[in-house]
């Protein structure tokens, strides 16, 4: 199961995100808002899939976002799923997808769809220093799993 970094300014979906998640055995902190995340992601040393709004006071989740990738190590260390309620900007999120931003969310959005993204994201964490890099699935054990190596990559 996965670490798990909630950042959003909402508290009432921090604690709705934050039961889903523990229920599915994830291990889960909070962030209310960018800076927060920000400082908790350069603080942790293991492996967090970050989940993101886009829409925040103060350091929102795109300056966030930036913030990361002009820091390899962030990037690298950690997988971002970015969610929100406003439509129009997860067709930019969308073009923004990589290895390091691995999925997106329109709110509200189902559980299934959380926990499958959360999936998703902790797949293409990379390997601890000290950890055998994970090994590509098999193409039987990728249509298993529902999706490509290309996409666990976010190519």
């Amino acid at each position: 199961m996965a670490t798990v970094l909630i950042v959003d300014d909402d508290t009432g979906i921090r604690t709705a995100v934050r039961a889903a998640l523990e229920d599915a055995g994830h291990t889960v902190r909070e962030a209310s808002d960018g800076a927060e995340a920000l400082a908790a992601l350069r603080a942790e040393r293991a492996r967090l899939v970050a989940l993101i709004d886009l829409r925040m006071p103060k350091v929102d989740g795109f300056a966030l976002l930036q913030m990361v990738t002009e820091d390899w190590e962030l990037a690298r260390r950690h997988a971002y799923v970015l969610f929100s309620a406003d439509t129009t900007s997860l067709p930019v999120v969308e073009a923004l997808r990589s290895a390091t931003v691995v999925a997106s969310l329109a709110k509200p959005f189902e559980i299934e769809a959380l926990l499958r993204a959360v999936d998703e994201a902790a797949a293409v964490l990379a390997p601890e220093p000290n950890e055998a890099p994970r090994e590509p699935l098999g193409q039987d054990e990728a249509a298993q799993e529902g999706r490509s190596n290309a996409e666990l990559r976010g190519v």
